[in-house]
């Protein structure tokens, strides 16, 4: 059984740093039944999720540059 693929991530390439954060019990518990049903780990769901995001507020709001020239 192949693992499902990931969506295309904008910020995923390159080298990785290793980060540690403390997340609420019950928010972990949802992201690793959901990593679970999409068959991925849940760094690769939680990265994910942050890169898409990530995405979607760089989209939304303009540069200090673009604000800067207004």
């Amino acid at each position: 059984m192949t693992k499902p693929a990931l969506p295309k991530r904008a910020f995923c390439d390159g080298e990785k740093k290793m980060v540690s954060m403390r997340l609420p019990e019950n928010l972990m518990k949802v992201l690793d039944e959901l990593a679970a049903a999409k068959q991925w780990t849940a760094t690769d769901l939680v990265t994910t999720v942050l890169d898409l995001y990530a995405q979607s507020e760089r989209k939304s709001k303009p540069s200090k540059q673009a604000r800067s020239k207004v």
